[in-house]
């Protein structure tokens, strides 16, 4: 029972709780007026991020902007603060003086600059040594592929129903869909164009919707038709350069977005023909790649190959090899034939290829990885690399456990050259080699050289050969600014077209085009110091056009046999130096 006194206070609490909400609610009728407006106008998602999504436009919502963002969101809770805006920001508020002084700044902070969540993928075999290796997390900070580049895989078949792959594929529009009246393989009911056996788009291949095979003559390039055992190489290869990633799954390739295109050219047995292989790579450039990869070779050049590697080029389709797995001895069975030292086979020789070797997990050349004049740069392909792979009891999520062979160093270049291309599709060959020259890492093995034969420029560095890009880009003008804005303290960056990756060297009987890129209409010398002696060439100053490009055309003529250290000079700035083999 309660009693008087408990129940006079229960009225008084009451009596108090009604009278301070009718004084809130006066108070807030009272100074409504005087409140500021909420300002409910969507804000310019421009201003919030960086350059890489800066051209959304601003009429997208705010809800939209949210959810493009989400992974960067932080949970929601009952009361999330306000994120200041950086125009907001008083810049360097959130340190003391004593902190400025102790870290030794001197100048005021004049902005603010915003900064990410890093982009880290959710694939369930994440991460790698060797995606950490070649700084591959930093780069996808800038770009992790785009749909736009295509890469042409020439290997033996593929786990075309791969759980990491089966959304990577390039598929042939002209042989999508049904059949219309008025084409040319109506025949009065429309029909399926996939599987219509009739050529729809007049490419000379019959239902080639996603790849040929050319070792079988078919349109089915999949694993494991003619021999089981061996038929894992080309779905490991595809696997390193676009297995898709952040998609839950699997493994994160160097590329997560770039579309493959699946060329047989070897049976599953391991081994194919020049033919085909030419054949190959002719559909790849008519299909539109922008680069192909050949993870194969051979001891001895043939005109045929040799011919289609150069109508790629031409095409500015850039062609990428493995240089072999000759490089102990030149005794094992798979070796004979191949030259001593280093082993290098073709295509990897000729000199319009870009050609990989293999580095160990402690950046050391593998024992295996073939090397010599004609490498490029090394990429690792020996140890526990984990990629797509196939069984006959497993074609769908099957992963690699290990894989050792510059078969698998040459996909991860290739990768990221679709990277590249994928920022600057005009990029060539001759370009990629010299941002090379600049962003590989220069490690341990190669003594302090810039160039030498069982590393060739160095190990692959993704996030430097983004920074090489960069710097090339402004200097070809390619993100505005003119050539009275540029920089005139940039370094030159060169490049050969015939020298330490060219077949047959520079002799008398070929002309060598030694490319200076630097700032526009701006003088440029090209010096060559002949390595082991005080011989030195110098040419003519040119002057270089409006894109920042001079080309010094030359030979070997009155020039002795032997090495050469080639640098290029604008601007009071020196280039980086490349060797060069003279005979």
């Amino acid at each position: 029972m309660v009693s008087k006194q408990q129940g006079l206070t229960w009225l008084v609490g009451i009596a108090l709780f009604f009278t301070a909400t009718w004084a809130y609610l006066a108070y807030d009728i009272m100074t409504v007026s005087n409140r500021t407006p909420v300002d409910t106008t969507a804000q310019d998602p421009s201003t919030l991020i960086d350059q890489d999504i800066s051209e959304v436009s601003s009429k997208v919502e705010f809800e939209e902007f949210n959810e493009m963002h989400e992974a960067l969101t932080p949970p929601t809770s009952e009361e999330v603060p306000q994120v200041p805006q950086v125009e907001e920001r008083i810049p360097g508020s959130t340190l003391s003086e004593e902190a400025i002084a102790d870290l030794g700044i001197e100048e005021p902070l004049l902005e603010e600059q915003v900064f990410y969540a890093t982009a880290t993928p959710n694939d369930t075999i994440y991460p790698q040594w060797y995606t950490t290796t070649i700084s591959a997390p930093t780069a996808w900070d800038r770009s992790t592929g785009t749909g736009d580049t295509l890469v042409a895989v020439i290997d033996s078949g593929y786990a075309l129903d791969h759980e990491d792959l089966s959304a990577a594929w390039f598929t042939n529009d002209g042989e999508q869909g049904l059949t219309a009246n008025g084409e040319v393989c109506w025949t009065g009911t429309p029909a399926d164009k996939q599987t219509n056996g009739c050529d729809d788009d007049q490419n000379g291949f019959i239902d080639d919707w996603r790849g040929w095979d050319f070792s079988n003559n078919d349109n089915n390039p999949q694993a494991g038709e003619n021999y089981a055992p061996g038929a894992n190489h080309g779905t490991k290869s595809a696997g390193l350069i676009g297995a898709r990633g952040d998609n839950n799954v699997g493994v994160a390739s160097v590329n997560w977005n770039t579309q493959l295109l699946p060329l047989q050219g070897l049976f599953d047995e391991g081994f194919g023909y020049s033919t085909d292989i030419t054949a190959a790579i002719y559909y790849a450039v008519e299909m539109g790649a922008d680069v192909i990869n050949m993870s194969l070779g051979g001891p001895t050049p043939d005109s045929f190959t040799l011919a289609a590697v150069r109508y790629a080029q031409q095409n500015n389709v850039i062609v990428v090899a493995s240089a072999g797995n000759c490089g102990v001895n030149q005794t094992d069975p798979n070796c004979i034939g191949y030259p001593s030292p280093g082993g290098m086979g073709y295509p990897a020789r000729y000199a319009e290829t870009i050609a990989v070797g293999a580095t160990t997990s402690s950046d050391a050349r593998a024992s295996f990885s073939s090397f010599g004049a004609e490498i490029d740069i090394v990429a690792p392909g020996s140890g526990s690399i984990r990629t797509t792979s196939w069984s006959t009891s497993n074609g769908t999520s099957l992963y690699s456990t290990s894989s050792f062979g510059t078969s698998f160093s040459a996909p991860i270049v290739s990768g990221a050259i679709a990277l590249i291309k994928g920022e600057y599709p005009e990029i060539t060959a001759d370009e990629i080699i010299a941002l090379f020259q600049g962003s590989a890492d220069k490690v341990a093995g190669m003594s302090g050289e810039d160039w030498t034969e069982e590393y060739g420029w160095g190990r692959l560095n993704v996030d430097a050969l983004f920074d090489s890009l960069d710097e090339y880009q402004r200097q070809l003008l390619k993100t505005g600014g003119s050539a009275v804005n540029q920089n005139t303290s940039t370094q030159p960056l060169i490049s050969t077209n015939r020298g330490h990756s060219s077949a047959s060297a520079i002799t008398t009987t070929n002309t060598a085009y030694t490319y200076c890129v630097t700032t526009p209409q701006t003088l440029c010398r090209l010096r060559l110091d002949r390595v082991g002696s005080s011989q030195v060439e110098i040419f003519d100053q040119l002057r270089s056009n409006n894109q920042g490009i001079a080309v010094f055309e030359w030979s070997s003529s009155g020039i002795t046999n032997g090495t050469w250290d080639a640098t290029v000079t604008a601007n009071g700035q020196t280039s980086t130096t490349e060797r060069l083999i003279v005979q």
